[in-house]
């Protein structure tokens, strides 16, 4: 069983009304060394499936190629100089999203045994302190009744 990662960003050339949003909410928390935030769709597609198959679910089902651009990986590595967090629904929670994914996935003829998970990637431009990343991420970027989240700054992942 193989797990890939797939990304749904705006271009870079667009604005980011989420990106725009997130920044001023966290400006509003006192954190002011953030430069920019950036939000992306992200998906994570188990199951008995390979790249070519995870790029066509994606390039047919997920993305808009007039607005936005997309990266499939099977490694959630991080980027120099950004701190990234990517948030998931926790298993127990009902994700309607994951069935019209799935739902797709089969109206696009793919019988395949698949399970799909939802969530968010923010990538964060500036300098934050460990605990200050935990409270910018409980208040302001995870729901944690509900999600659970990863950090990764530059190259390590954080756990939190």
């Amino acid at each position: 069983m193989k797990k890939y990662f797939v990304e749904i960003r705006l271009r870079k050339s667009l604005f980011d009304p989420a990106g725009e949003e997130t920044k001023r909410i966290i400006e509003e928390f006192g954190f002011t060394t953030v430069s920019q935030v950036e939000v992306s769709h992200y998906y994570a597609i188990s199951g008995d499936i390979t790249r070519p198959l995870v790029e066509r679910i994606a390039k047919e089902l997920l993305l808009d190629p007039v607005s936005q651009q997309m990266k499939v990986s099977q490694q959630n590595r991080g980027e120099k100089g950004v701190i990234t967090v990517d948030v998931w629904y926790k298993p127990e929670v009902t994700d309607p999203t994951v069935f019209t994914v799935l739902k797709g996935i089969r109206d696009l003829g793919i019988s395949a045994d698949l399970s799909v998970a939802c969530g968010k990637k923010y990538r964060i431009y500036g300098t934050l302190q460990l605990n200050e990343i935990d409270t910018l991420c409980r208040k302001v970027l995870v729901n944690t009744l509900i999600q659970n989240f990863t950090v990764t700054s530059g190259d390590e992942k954080t756990a939190l």
